[in-house]
Protein backbone atom coordinates (compact mmCIF):
# COMPACT_ATOMS: atom_id res chain seq x y z
CA UNK A 1 0.00 0.00 0.00
CA UNK A 2 1.30 3.47 -0.98
CA UNK A 3 2.20 6.00 2.07
CA UNK A 4 -0.50 8.59 0.68
CA UNK A 5 -2.90 6.17 0.25
CA UNK A 6 -2.83 4.23 3.91
CA UNK A 7 -2.74 8.12 5.16
CA UNK A 8 -5.29 8.71 2.91
CA UNK A 9 -7.48 5.80 4.36
CA UNK A 10 -6.40 6.57 8.11
CA UNK A 11 -8.03 10.06 8.15
CA UNK A 12 -11.54 8.82 5.47
CA UNK A 13 -12.08 6.25 8.37
CA UNK A 14 -14.65 7.35 11.21
CA UNK A 15 -12.62 5.18 13.68
CA UNK A 16 -9.23 7.13 13.45
CA UNK A 17 -11.65 10.59 13.94
CA UNK A 18 -12.30 9.78 17.55
CA UNK A 19 -9.12 8.92 18.23
CA UNK A 20 -9.22 7.99 21.59
CA UNK A 21 -6.15 8.45 24.10
CA UNK A 22 -4.79 5.90 26.26
CA UNK A 23 -6.13 6.43 29.91
CA UNK A 24 -4.37 6.86 32.79
CA UNK A 25 -7.30 4.82 34.95
CA UNK A 26 -7.62 1.37 34.29
CA UNK A 27 -9.91 -0.25 36.36
CA UNK A 28 -13.49 -0.25 36.17
CA UNK A 29 -14.09 -0.26 39.85
CA UNK A 30 -13.18 3.16 40.00
CA UNK A 31 -15.63 4.74 37.25
CA UNK A 32 -17.87 7.07 38.46
CA UNK A 33 -19.93 6.08 36.02
CA UNK A 34 -19.26 3.31 33.55
CA UNK A 35 -21.43 4.81 30.90
CA UNK A 36 -20.19 7.56 29.85
CA UNK A 37 -17.47 7.58 27.56
CA UNK A 38 -16.32 10.84 26.15
CA UNK A 39 -16.94 14.59 27.32
CA UNK A 40 -19.13 17.46 24.90
CA UNK A 41 -17.50 20.99 25.48
CA UNK A 42 -19.38 23.89 24.46
CA UNK A 43 -17.67 27.39 24.28
CA UNK A 44 -17.04 30.98 21.98
CA UNK A 45 -13.78 31.93 20.90
CA UNK A 46 -13.19 35.48 22.02
CA UNK A 47 -13.71 37.66 18.79
CA UNK A 48 -16.17 34.89 17.37
CA UNK A 49 -19.62 35.56 19.49
CA UNK A 50 -21.12 32.16 18.02
CA UNK A 51 -20.84 28.58 19.78
CA UNK A 52 -18.33 25.71 19.40
CA UNK A 53 -18.47 22.57 20.07
CA UNK A 54 -15.05 20.38 21.30
CA UNK A 55 -15.22 16.33 21.27
CA UNK A 56 -12.70 14.98 24.08
CA UNK A 57 -10.57 11.93 22.83
CA UNK A 58 -12.56 9.18 24.61
CA UNK A 59 -12.26 9.82 28.58
CA UNK A 60 -9.19 12.66 27.96
CA UNK A 61 -10.39 15.24 29.98
CA UNK A 62 -7.02 17.11 28.54
CA UNK A 63 -7.27 16.48 25.05
CA UNK A 64 -10.11 17.63 22.81
CA UNK A 65 -11.00 18.24 19.50
CA UNK A 66 -13.25 20.76 17.52
CA UNK A 67 -16.11 19.14 15.74
CA UNK A 68 -17.37 20.56 12.41
CA UNK A 69 -14.35 21.30 11.12
CA UNK A 70 -13.38 24.13 13.67
CA UNK A 71 -16.85 26.33 12.60
CA UNK A 72 -19.22 27.61 14.23
CA UNK A 73 -22.61 25.28 15.51
CA UNK A 74 -24.86 27.71 16.65
CA UNK A 75 -25.14 30.95 15.05
CA UNK A 76 -27.64 33.12 16.59
CA UNK A 77 -29.42 35.54 14.30
CA UNK A 78 -31.86 37.48 17.37
CA UNK A 79 -30.85 39.80 19.75
CA UNK A 80 -27.61 41.36 19.11
CA UNK A 81 -26.43 38.37 17.20
CA UNK A 82 -23.12 37.06 19.55
CA UNK A 83 -23.47 34.86 22.25
CA UNK A 84 -21.25 34.51 24.85
CA UNK A 85 -20.90 32.41 27.76
CA UNK A 86 -22.39 29.15 26.73
CA UNK A 87 -23.47 26.60 29.09
CA UNK A 88 -25.33 23.22 28.00
CA UNK A 89 -27.27 21.64 30.33
CA UNK A 90 -28.34 18.03 31.02
CA UNK A 91 -31.72 17.31 30.93
CA UNK A 92 -33.22 16.89 35.08
CA UNK A 93 -36.44 14.60 36.22
CA UNK A 94 -38.26 13.36 33.17
CA UNK A 95 -36.02 15.13 30.67
CA UNK A 96 -32.87 12.91 32.10
CA UNK A 97 -30.99 11.60 29.20
CA UNK A 98 -33.38 13.03 26.68
CA UNK A 99 -33.08 17.00 26.52
CA UNK A 100 -30.07 19.07 26.93
CA UNK A 101 -30.20 23.22 26.86
CA UNK A 102 -27.80 25.32 25.65
CA UNK A 103 -28.12 28.93 27.28
CA UNK A 104 -25.94 31.69 26.69
CA UNK A 105 -25.51 35.78 27.12
CA UNK A 106 -27.13 37.99 24.28
CA UNK A 107 -23.92 40.11 23.77
CA UNK A 108 -21.53 40.81 20.94
CA UNK A 109 -18.88 42.93 21.94
CA UNK A 110 -17.90 44.12 18.48
CA UNK A 111 -21.13 46.37 18.39
CA UNK A 112 -21.02 48.32 22.03
CA UNK A 113 -18.78 49.02 24.18
CA UNK A 114 -18.17 47.22 28.00
CA UNK A 115 -19.93 50.43 29.64
CA UNK A 116 -22.59 50.80 27.64
CA UNK A 117 -22.97 46.63 27.59
CA UNK A 118 -23.87 46.96 31.82
CA UNK A 119 -25.78 50.06 30.80
CA UNK A 120 -28.07 48.89 28.62
CA UNK A 121 -27.53 45.62 28.08
CA UNK A 122 -29.79 42.50 26.96
CA UNK A 123 -31.98 41.45 29.78
CA UNK A 124 -32.86 38.53 27.67
CA UNK A 125 -31.16 34.73 27.40
CA UNK A 126 -30.33 32.78 24.48
CA UNK A 127 -31.71 29.26 24.61
CA UNK A 128 -30.98 26.18 22.34
CA UNK A 129 -32.59 22.55 23.12
CA UNK A 130 -32.09 19.65 21.87
CA UNK A 131 -33.13 15.71 22.09
CA UNK A 132 -30.33 14.45 20.79
CA UNK A 133 -27.59 17.32 20.89
CA UNK A 134 -27.30 17.44 17.12
CA UNK A 135 -30.55 18.94 16.11
CA UNK A 136 -30.72 22.22 17.56
CA UNK A 137 -33.09 23.96 16.17
CA UNK A 138 -33.81 28.22 16.05
CA UNK A 139 -32.74 30.19 19.46
CA UNK A 140 -35.38 32.01 21.53
CA UNK A 141 -34.64 35.13 23.24
CA UNK A 142 -36.07 34.90 26.68
CA UNK A 143 -36.32 38.25 29.17
CA UNK A 144 -35.51 37.18 32.49
CA UNK A 145 -34.96 40.41 34.68
CA UNK A 146 -36.44 43.19 35.23
CA UNK A 147 -35.61 47.09 33.86
CA UNK A 148 -33.84 48.28 36.58
CA UNK A 149 -31.10 46.07 35.51
CA UNK A 150 -28.24 46.88 33.36
CA UNK A 151 -27.40 43.45 32.10
CA UNK A 152 -27.43 39.91 32.08
CA UNK A 153 -24.28 37.87 31.93
CA UNK A 154 -23.61 34.41 31.92
CA UNK A 155 -26.42 32.72 32.47
CA UNK A 156 -26.32 28.67 33.23
CA UNK A 157 -28.48 26.37 35.26
CA UNK A 158 -28.87 23.88 37.58
CA UNK A 159 -31.09 21.26 38.06
CA UNK A 160 -33.01 20.93 41.41
CA UNK A 161 -34.42 17.52 42.40
CA UNK A 162 -36.40 19.53 45.64
CA UNK A 163 -38.15 22.07 43.24
CA UNK A 164 -38.51 19.45 40.57
CA UNK A 165 -37.05 22.58 38.02
CA UNK A 166 -33.99 24.07 36.79
CA UNK A 167 -32.65 26.90 39.15
CA UNK A 168 -32.00 29.40 36.08
CA UNK A 169 -28.80 31.68 37.49
CA UNK A 170 -27.15 35.07 36.12
CA UNK A 171 -25.20 38.08 37.39
CA UNK A 172 -26.86 41.51 36.79
CA UNK A 173 -26.27 45.49 38.22
CA UNK A 174 -29.15 47.52 39.26
CA UNK A 175 -29.89 51.11 38.49
CA UNK A 176 -32.49 52.95 40.59
CA UNK A 177 -35.52 53.41 39.61
CA UNK A 178 -35.01 57.29 39.36
CA UNK A 179 -32.85 56.80 36.61
CA UNK A 180 -34.59 54.63 33.52
CA UNK A 181 -31.69 56.13 31.38
CA UNK A 182 -29.14 54.31 33.49
CA UNK A 183 -26.55 57.00 33.38
CA UNK A 184 -25.89 56.91 36.80
CA UNK A 185 -23.69 54.88 39.18
CA UNK A 186 -25.03 51.07 39.68
CA UNK A 187 -24.68 49.07 42.38
CA UNK A 188 -22.59 46.36 42.68
CA UNK A 189 -23.11 43.61 40.38
CA UNK A 190 -24.74 40.36 42.31
CA UNK A 191 -25.92 36.80 41.19
CA UNK A 192 -29.79 36.16 40.46
CA UNK A 193 -32.05 33.43 39.82
CA UNK A 194 -35.41 32.52 38.60
CA UNK A 195 -37.03 28.47 38.16
CA UNK A 196 -38.13 27.27 34.71
CA UNK A 197 -39.34 23.69 34.02
CA UNK A 198 -39.53 24.65 30.57
CA UNK A 199 -36.71 27.32 29.75
CA UNK A 200 -40.04 29.15 28.10
CA UNK A 201 -41.33 30.88 31.02
CA UNK A 202 -39.53 31.59 34.36
CA UNK A 203 -40.12 32.84 37.50
CA UNK A 204 -40.19 36.40 38.70
CA UNK A 205 -36.30 36.93 39.40
CA UNK A 206 -34.26 37.17 42.97
CA UNK A 207 -31.19 37.89 44.70
CA UNK A 208 -29.02 35.09 45.25
CA UNK A 209 -25.95 36.29 46.18
CA UNK A 210 -25.18 39.98 46.94
CA UNK A 211 -21.63 39.51 48.20
CA UNK A 212 -19.40 42.82 49.60
CA UNK A 213 -18.18 42.54 46.35
CA UNK A 214 -18.85 42.39 42.68
CA UNK A 215 -19.80 38.91 41.68
CA UNK A 216 -20.15 37.45 38.35
CA UNK A 217 -19.71 34.26 36.88
CA UNK A 218 -21.30 31.66 39.29
CA UNK A 219 -21.12 28.42 38.19
CA UNK A 220 -22.90 25.52 40.35
CA UNK A 221 -21.68 21.23 40.66
CA UNK A 222 -23.34 19.17 42.74
CA UNK A 223 -20.88 16.84 44.61
CA UNK A 224 -22.91 13.52 45.25
CA UNK A 225 -19.45 12.12 46.69
CA UNK A 226 -20.09 13.89 49.88
CA UNK A 227 -24.18 13.89 50.15
CA UNK A 228 -27.06 14.84 48.22
CA UNK A 229 -27.46 18.25 49.21
CA UNK A 230 -24.00 19.06 48.84
CA UNK A 231 -22.51 21.57 46.65
CA UNK A 232 -19.67 23.22 45.35
CA UNK A 233 -19.97 26.57 43.38
CA UNK A 234 -17.31 29.25 42.15
CA UNK A 235 -17.45 32.72 41.37
CA UNK A 236 -15.73 35.69 40.15
CA UNK A 237 -14.69 38.62 42.06
CA UNK A 238 -14.84 41.42 39.38
CA UNK A 239 -12.96 43.91 41.67
CA UNK A 240 -10.06 41.49 42.77
CA UNK A 241 -10.14 39.90 39.41
CA UNK A 242 -9.85 36.24 41.06
CA UNK A 243 -11.95 32.97 41.17
CA UNK A 244 -12.79 31.70 44.43
CA UNK A 245 -14.64 28.37 45.81
CA UNK A 246 -17.49 28.28 48.36
CA UNK A 247 -19.00 24.71 49.70
CA UNK A 248 -22.34 23.69 51.19
CA UNK A 249 -23.60 20.47 52.18
CA UNK A 250 -26.85 21.84 53.30
CA UNK A 251 -28.52 22.42 49.77
CA UNK A 252 -28.57 25.00 47.18
CA UNK A 253 -29.54 28.20 49.95
CA UNK A 254 -27.60 26.81 52.28
CA UNK A 255 -25.00 27.75 54.62
CA UNK A 256 -21.61 28.64 52.05
CA UNK A 257 -18.26 28.58 53.39
CA UNK A 258 -14.97 28.99 51.87
CA UNK A 259 -12.47 25.96 51.90
CA UNK A 260 -9.34 27.85 53.04
CA UNK A 261 -10.78 30.84 54.94
CA UNK A 262 -12.56 33.71 53.76
CA UNK A 263 -9.33 35.36 51.72
CA UNK A 264 -8.88 31.71 50.17
CA UNK A 265 -8.81 32.21 45.83
CA UNK A 266 -7.87 29.27 43.29
CA UNK A 267 -6.05 32.01 40.53
CA UNK A 268 -6.08 35.39 40.05
CA UNK A 269 -6.47 37.09 36.74
CA UNK A 270 -9.04 34.25 35.36
CA UNK A 271 -13.06 34.30 35.10
CA UNK A 272 -15.38 32.21 33.59
CA UNK A 273 -15.05 29.15 36.06
CA UNK A 274 -16.79 25.52 35.05
CA UNK A 275 -16.47 22.50 36.87
CA UNK A 276 -17.77 19.17 35.78
CA UNK A 277 -17.35 16.14 37.69
CA UNK A 278 -15.18 12.99 36.06
CA UNK A 279 -16.12 9.92 34.20
CA UNK A 280 -13.86 7.67 35.29
CA UNK A 281 -12.72 8.68 38.85
CA UNK A 282 -14.73 8.82 41.64
CA UNK A 283 -14.61 12.25 43.46
CA UNK A 284 -12.32 13.98 40.97
CA UNK A 285 -13.85 17.27 39.96
CA UNK A 286 -12.63 19.25 36.67
CA UNK A 287 -12.59 22.50 36.51
CA UNK A 288 -11.85 25.01 33.58
CA UNK A 289 -10.52 28.81 34.42
CA UNK A 290 -10.37 31.42 31.65
CA UNK A 291 -7.47 33.27 31.32
CA UNK A 292 -8.84 36.49 29.56
CA UNK A 293 -5.88 38.70 29.09
CA UNK A 294 -4.10 35.31 27.55
CA UNK A 295 -4.78 31.67 25.64
CA UNK A 296 -8.41 31.43 27.56
CA UNK A 297 -8.79 28.08 29.64
CA UNK A 298 -6.84 26.40 31.12
CA UNK A 299 -7.57 22.76 33.04
CA UNK A 300 -7.38 22.19 36.63
CA UNK A 301 -8.42 19.32 38.66
CA UNK A 302 -8.83 18.46 42.32
CA UNK A 303 -10.35 15.11 44.76
CA UNK A 304 -10.67 17.17 47.42
CA UNK A 305 -13.82 19.96 47.61
CA UNK A 306 -13.10 20.45 51.18
CA UNK A 307 -9.88 22.05 50.82
CA UNK A 308 -8.81 24.55 48.18
CA UNK A 309 -6.40 22.00 46.28
CA UNK A 310 -6.38 22.38 42.76
CA UNK A 311 -3.07 20.78 40.55
CA UNK A 312 -2.81 22.11 37.10
CA UNK A 313 -3.95 20.07 34.15
CA UNK A 314 -1.34 18.79 31.32
CA UNK A 315 -2.12 21.19 28.71
CA UNK A 316 -0.15 19.38 25.50
CA UNK A 317 -3.29 18.26 23.95
CA UNK A 318 -5.88 20.71 25.58
CA UNK A 319 -6.67 23.68 22.74
CA UNK A 320 -5.91 26.96 23.16
CA UNK A 321 -8.16 29.94 23.20
CA UNK A 322 -10.99 28.48 24.52
CA UNK A 323 -13.65 31.11 26.00
CA UNK A 324 -16.22 30.54 28.86
CA UNK A 325 -18.08 27.65 28.25
CA UNK A 326 -19.42 24.49 29.81
CA UNK A 327 -18.92 20.65 30.16
CA UNK A 328 -20.74 17.20 30.13
CA UNK A 329 -20.06 13.59 30.11
CA UNK A 330 -21.79 11.43 27.55
CA UNK A 331 -22.50 7.88 26.69
CA UNK A 332 -21.53 5.97 23.55
CA UNK A 333 -24.29 6.96 21.63
CA UNK A 334 -24.00 10.52 21.89
CA UNK A 335 -20.30 10.46 21.33
CA UNK A 336 -20.29 8.40 18.18
CA UNK A 337 -23.40 10.15 16.60
CA UNK A 338 -21.30 13.86 17.19
CA UNK A 339 -18.32 12.29 15.62
CA UNK A 340 -20.76 11.42 12.71
CA UNK A 341 -22.37 14.01 12.00
CA UNK A 342 -19.24 16.80 12.68
CA UNK A 343 -16.18 14.96 12.80
CA UNK A 344 -14.18 13.94 10.18
CA UNK A 345 -15.92 12.99 6.96
CA UNK A 346 -16.34 9.40 6.55
CA UNK A 347 -16.62 9.76 2.63
CA UNK A 348 -14.09 12.84 2.05
CA UNK A 349 -12.15 13.90 -0.51
CA UNK A 350 -8.60 14.39 0.56
CA UNK A 351 -6.10 16.26 -1.54
CA UNK A 352 -2.61 16.30 -0.95
CA UNK A 353 -0.31 18.98 -1.55
CA UNK A 354 3.26 18.43 -1.28
CA UNK A 355 5.04 21.90 0.13
CA UNK A 356 6.60 23.55 -2.45
CA UNK A 357 7.73 26.80 -1.19
CA UNK A 358 8.93 28.96 1.50
CA UNK A 359 6.39 28.08 4.09
CA UNK A 360 6.98 25.06 4.70
CA UNK A 361 9.99 24.02 2.93
CA UNK A 362 11.87 23.83 5.63
CA UNK A 363 10.02 21.57 7.07
CA UNK A 364 10.25 18.17 5.77
CA UNK A 365 7.79 15.85 5.92
CA UNK A 366 4.58 17.98 5.99
CA UNK A 367 2.00 17.67 3.18
CA UNK A 368 -0.90 19.50 3.03
CA UNK A 369 -4.44 17.32 3.76
CA UNK A 370 -7.48 18.84 2.38
CA UNK A 371 -11.28 17.49 2.82
CA UNK A 372 -12.75 19.10 -0.19
CA UNK A 373 -16.01 16.45 -1.35
CA UNK A 374 -17.85 13.91 -0.96
CA UNK A 375 -16.46 11.01 -2.60
CA UNK A 376 -13.77 8.39 -1.72
CA UNK A 377 -11.20 8.96 -4.25
CA UNK A 378 -7.69 10.71 -3.44
CA UNK A 379 -5.03 12.01 -5.25
CA UNK A 380 -1.10 10.89 -4.33
CA UNK A 381 1.71 13.17 -5.06
CA UNK A 382 2.67 12.54 -8.46
CA UNK A 383 -1.14 13.85 -10.11
CA UNK A 384 -1.63 16.73 -7.84
CA UNK A 385 0.41 19.26 -9.75
CA UNK A 386 -1.91 18.68 -12.70
CA UNK A 387 -4.93 18.30 -10.92
CA UNK A 388 -4.66 20.87 -8.12
CA UNK A 389 -1.77 23.44 -8.25
CA UNK A 390 0.32 24.06 -5.96
CA UNK A 391 -0.08 27.19 -3.71
CA UNK A 392 1.57 29.89 -3.61
CA UNK A 393 3.21 31.45 -0.39
CA UNK A 394 0.55 34.22 -0.68
CA UNK A 395 -2.17 31.29 -1.43
CA UNK A 396 -0.75 29.75 2.31
CA UNK A 397 -0.64 32.44 4.30
CA UNK A 398 -4.19 33.51 3.29
CA UNK A 399 -5.46 30.35 4.50
CA UNK A 400 -8.03 30.93 7.38
CA UNK A 401 -6.11 27.87 9.22
CA UNK A 402 -2.43 29.63 8.44
CA UNK A 403 -2.56 31.20 11.76
CA UNK A 404 -2.99 28.17 14.24
CA UNK A 405 -0.80 25.59 11.66
CA UNK A 406 2.44 27.38 11.44
CA UNK A 407 2.98 29.09 14.64
CA UNK A 408 1.46 26.69 17.50
CA UNK A 409 2.38 23.16 16.40
CA UNK A 410 0.71 21.82 18.30
CA UNK A 411 -1.64 18.57 16.86
CA UNK A 412 -5.46 18.83 17.30
CA UNK A 413 -5.15 14.68 16.35
CA UNK A 414 -2.01 12.50 16.55
CA UNK A 415 -1.04 8.62 16.46
CA UNK A 416 1.56 5.86 15.54
CA UNK A 417 0.95 3.40 12.18
CA UNK A 418 3.07 0.14 11.22
CA UNK A 419 4.62 0.37 7.77
CA UNK A 420 7.32 -1.65 5.64
CA UNK A 421 5.79 -5.21 7.63
CA UNK A 422 7.70 -7.83 5.82
CA UNK A 423 10.20 -5.18 4.03
CA UNK A 424 12.11 -4.46 6.72
CA UNK A 425 9.93 -3.65 9.35
CA UNK A 426 7.82 -3.20 10.78
CA UNK A 427 8.39 0.47 11.40
CA UNK A 428 6.38 2.99 13.79
CA UNK A 429 5.33 6.09 11.40
CA UNK A 430 4.54 9.26 14.20
CA UNK A 431 1.53 11.10 12.60
CA UNK A 432 -0.24 14.71 13.37
CA UNK A 433 -2.61 16.65 12.01
CA UNK A 434 -2.48 19.95 12.27
CA UNK A 435 -5.43 23.05 12.26
CA UNK A 436 -9.15 22.68 12.26
CA UNK A 437 -10.33 24.84 9.19
CA UNK A 438 -11.18 22.58 6.04
CA UNK A 439 -7.29 22.77 4.83
CA UNK A 440 -5.12 21.23 7.73
CA UNK A 441 -1.22 20.15 7.67
CA UNK A 442 -0.07 16.65 8.42
CA UNK A 443 3.25 15.90 10.26
CA UNK A 444 4.48 12.65 8.71
CA UNK A 445 7.86 12.18 11.24
CA UNK A 446 9.94 10.01 9.50
CA UNK A 447 10.08 10.54 6.10
CA UNK A 448 12.67 13.38 6.40
CA UNK A 449 11.75 14.84 9.45
CA UNK A 450 12.83 13.64 13.15
CA UNK A 451 10.55 13.62 15.99
CA UNK A 452 12.63 14.06 19.73
CA UNK A 453 11.44 12.41 23.08
CA UNK A 454 9.50 16.13 23.74
CA UNK A 455 7.36 15.42 20.69
CA UNK A 456 9.30 18.98 18.88
CA UNK A 457 10.25 18.22 15.46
Amino acid sequence: MKLSNLFCALLASSTVSALPLQSDVTDIAVRADSSLVGYLGVFFLGDAPNVYFYLSNGNNTLSFKPLNGGQAILDPSSGTGGVRDPSIINGGGSEAGNKWYIIGTDLDIGKTTWDASQRKGSLSVYIWESTDLINWGSERLVKVENDEAGMVWAPDAIWDASKGQYLVHWASKFYSTSDPEHTGTAGASEIRYAYTSDFKTFTSPQTLIAAATTVIDLALLQLPQYGANSYARFLKDEAAKLVYMERSDDGLFGTWTRPGGDSAFIHTQVEGPYAYLDNQVEGKVNLLLDYYGSDGYRPFTSTNLNANAWVDGDRTNFPTNLRHGSVIGIDQARYDALNAHWGINANANIRINQPANSFVSHLFGFWYFDCIGNSTMAHAPSDTAAKHPRLTAAEVTALPSYPSVTWKFQPTQEGKLKVAEGRGGPLNISWEVHGTGKTKIVAITGLGANKDGNGKH
